[in-house]
């Protein structure tokens, strides 16, 4: 077999498109890859400007192929077609014995699916990032600041989906009254999104259905509308919102939340990995949520031990003063540092201290003792109660 022949062989084996441009960067040879995909013939593709072949109207913006030219060197670059394909494109110069450029030869090859592979890694790995620096903002935030870190986390969510209005709304789904919203506009709107959830059954019955079933509600464009919506399109029409999704957060049925964003005047699509992203942003808004509410109740819980009219000691299992309330100050004279540390016999006499891990297993067998006390200082009678959780 000839040299040319296997030569011939190769290139029209190779998946990449390969031409030969003349300087002026017109085609006068292509492989059998360029002539399928453009399903062309040889002859129809000669003498053929480049880029018109790529349906551009000019040369490609940065074009390696022009560079090529230009640096005498091998140049490389990626270029974005009209149909949204996207090449990776390769420019070797050929150059006479005196350096003077005789042609190009153009290699290119499709990455389409390499390359949306890519950027949806890519988008994953900046999502996955947005929710860990989310669950960092809300992590050891004091109860009174985690309304303000949900507010300025539907502030960063808008930004990061690119949407122009946001909202976090709670609600019973028995009466569908509202127990709370959250939400952020990066565009003005009037829109009350809230009143979608707090209208009656008999309304906005597809919305309805959905919120009922704990569905995900995502609208990619008001063409995609079912009939059965016409009350709900007139509502979105009425306030310019082209796109909108809204994703439940809570599965326990005491009350809703669904996490909402929205868009004006313009459509954004929504993938399943969005919609899954968004549910993991409300967990940890919930989950922020929640420890506020336990950080409240522990709060009160705390105040009520604090203010108590019953003198009240929590005690170690080796019997060390762990905590006091303000009445047990008083009622004992002592400041709260000088009774911390030491032993709850230095207190309440007994005469002999029963032995203490007697006294320990035998509180954890029962949960609580009640006995009477004689208290060295003042030489009164107190009853103690000593209870283990």
């Amino acid at each position: 077999m000839r040299n040319e022949d296997i030569k011939d062989r190769i290139l029209s084996n190779l998946e990449e498109l390969i031409v030969y441009l003349d300087s002026d960067f017109k085609i006068k040879w292509s492989n059998k890859a360029v002539q399928n995909y453009f399903n062309a013939s040889p002859e129809d593709l000669n003498d053929q400007k480049c880029y018109r072949k790529w349906d551009f109207t000019d040369y490609c913006q940065d074009c390696p192929v022009v560079r090529a030219k230009q640096s005498k060197k091998i140049e490389k670059g990626i270029m974005n077609k009209v149909d949204g394909s996207v090449w990776q494109i390769k420019a070797i110069p050929d150059l006479d014995q005196d350096g003077n450029i005789k042609g190009i030869i153009e290699v290119a090859l499709d990455i389409t699916e390499r390359y949306q592979a890519q950027k949806n890694l890519m988008k994953q790995l900046d999502k996955q990032e947005f929710i860990t620096e989310t669950y960092i903002s809300f992590l050891n935030q004091p109860a009174e600041k985690i309304e303000i870190t949900i507010k300025e986390t539907l502030a960063s969510l808008s930004n990061f989906i690119d949407a122009d209005l946001s909202y976090l709304v709670f609600f019973s789904p028995n009466n569908r009254a509202i127990k709370a919203n959250y939400k952020f506009f990066r565009q003005d709107s009037d829109f009350n999104f809230e009143l979608l959830f707090s209208q009656s059954q008999n309304h906005l019955s597809w919305w309805n259905q959905k919120i009922n079933d704990g569905q995900e509600i995502v609208i990619k464009s008001l063409a995609e509308l079912p009939d059965k919506a016409e009350e709900e399109k007139q509502i979105f029409k009425e306030n310019s919102i082209n796109s909108l999704i809204a994703v439940p957060l809570l599965e326990e049925r005491k009350e809703i939340a669904y996490l909402s964003l929205v868009n004006i005047n313009s459509e954004l699509s929504y993938s399943e990995a969005d919609i899954m992203f968004l549910k993991n942003i409300g967990r940890v808004i919930n989950s922020a949520l929640e420890k506020k509410s336990l950080d409240e109740n522990l709060y009160l819980t705390q105040f009520a031990v604090d203010n108590a009219d019953l003198a009240i000691f929590r005690v170690a299992p080796q019997g060390e003063i762990e905590y006091v309330n303000q009445r047990a100050l008083k009622l004992h004279g002592y400041s709260e540092k000088e009774l911390l540390g030491r032993n709850i016999y230095e207190i309440v006499a007994a005469d002999p201290p029963p032995p203490r891990e007697q006294f320990w297993q035998k509180l954890k067998r029962e949960g609580s003792l009640v006995f009477e006390a004689y208290h060295q200082l003042f030489l009164c009678n107190h009853l103690l109660i000593l209870s283990i959780g």
